[in-house]
């Protein structure tokens, strides 16, 4: 699990990098949103990984229970 994380971060450092360099402001703050959309996913998931999943409260929220 380390050496995926640290996979991981070595990439998303590169992204970085990359995204500032070529000076495009807009990508690399919606790069940094879904990072930490995903990690918050991660984490919320880590806590607790038995209780009801996103997918769930999404059906849920739409009315598609039984479809």
């Amino acid at each position: 699990m380390i050496y995926y994380i640290l996979v991981l971060a070595a990439g998303i450092l590169i992204d970085i990098k990359d995204l500032k360099e070529s000076n495009n402001k807009m990508d690399l703050i919606f790069y940094i949103l879904l990072l930490v959309l995903a990690l918050g996913i991660g984490v919320y998931y880590y806590i607790n990984p038995t209780r009801q999943g996103i997918s769930e409260y999404i059906i849920k929220l739409l009315n598609m229970e039984g479809v």
